[in-house]
């Protein structure tokens, strides 16, 4: 039954979906193509037969030598999901400006990426609603105008682990209210950076949530400002404090212990980790967890 069925879903979308590998047929005609799956072998040039495609939605590319995002743009403009995908053994270098082309994307996944910003183009997206990115290594910011992604429902930062990379977030991130997933968020506590109080408004988050840089010039106030308590969509949350090996001595003790008891979170959680927490103790509210599953933690200080 399953093999009838794929071959009937072939049947109805044959002129519509497409797949590109190292063997192509000139003979096709991709005028009614609405998706297509990519791969472009590194002596290839790029594929002038496709660019017949101007109603393009969905593109998987596969990248295996260099690529030219300004050529896409021009030839797909209706393109609403973009997927560039670089294999094991090699790395998405950096991302070229080209990228804020595509002003009705509304889906941009970036499979091993390396490079240390992206482009502050990726703000003209004022549609996208997903941005999924794979992280090798390298990107140390993200684009100052990330505000401007209004409709920005998903943002998500795979890891290799869960201690790195340190990124840098734009000031006024908090204006992101329509964010459902943010599975990641690194504080700073110096001026011009996000402070942890950005989330005071993203009510909406669910699912997962880890904040690194705790107790890293991060003080009560802003702690108290995050509101993760209201946060009632949150069922697991990771607590990365800075970790400093050395004594951290009774004034840094004693502030860990105010920004942790200012972090309460919402009394549904289900899996609680506090990571290189020095504080001397634990905070009042975690008797209040009444749902919680699991609870992790690492690298605690002993005084």
């Amino acid at each position: 039954m399953h093999d009838i069925v794929h071959d009937f879903a072939q049947l109805i979308s044959k002129n519509e979906c497409f797949t590109i590998n190292s063997d192509i047929d000139l003979g096709v005609d991709y005028k009614n193509a609405r998706h297509l799956w990519l791969k472009i072998p590194k002596d290839v040039q790029f594929l002038e037969s496709i660019c017949s495609a101007k109603n393009l939605c969905t593109l998987i590319f596969v990248l295996e030598g260099g690529y030219n995002l300004l050529t896409l743009s021009q030839h797909f403009r209706c393109l609403q999901v973009l997927t560039l995908y670089c294999g094991y053994h090699s790395m998405l270098m950096g991302l070229p400006d080209a990228v804020g082309n595509f002003i009705h994307l509304r889906y941009l996944y970036l499979v091993n990426y390396y490079g240390d910003a992206l482009p502050e183009s990726i703000c003209n997206l004022c549609n996208l609603q997903i941005l999924h990115i794979k992280i090798v290594g390298g990107l140390l910011k993200l684009p100052q105008g990330m505000d401007k992604l209004i409709n920005l429902r998903h943002f998500k930062l795979d890891c290799k682990t869960y201690r790195d990379p340190n990124i840098n977030f734009p000031r006024g991130f908090g204006r992101l209210t329509s964010l459902r997933t943010l599975k990641y968020f690194h504080v700073n506590g110096e001026d011009d950076r996000c402070k942890l109080g950005e989330l005071r408004n993203l009510d909406h988050l669910q699912g997962t949530l880890q904040i690194n840089g705790l107790g890293n010039e991060v003080d009560q106030c802003e702690a108290t400002n995050a509101q993760l308590k209201k946060k009632i969509n949150l069922r697991t949350l990771k607590l990365l404090f800075h970790p400093n090996k050395w004594d951290p001595g009774e004034i840094t003790r004693g502030m860990d212990a105010l920004v942790l008891n200012a972090l309460e979170p919402p009394s549904n959680l289900e899996d609680l980790s506090i990571h290189y927490y020095k504080g001397p103790t634990m905070s009042p509210w975690m008797v209040s967890l009444t749902n919680l599953k699991k609870l992790y933690f690492e690298d605690l200080f002993r005084g």
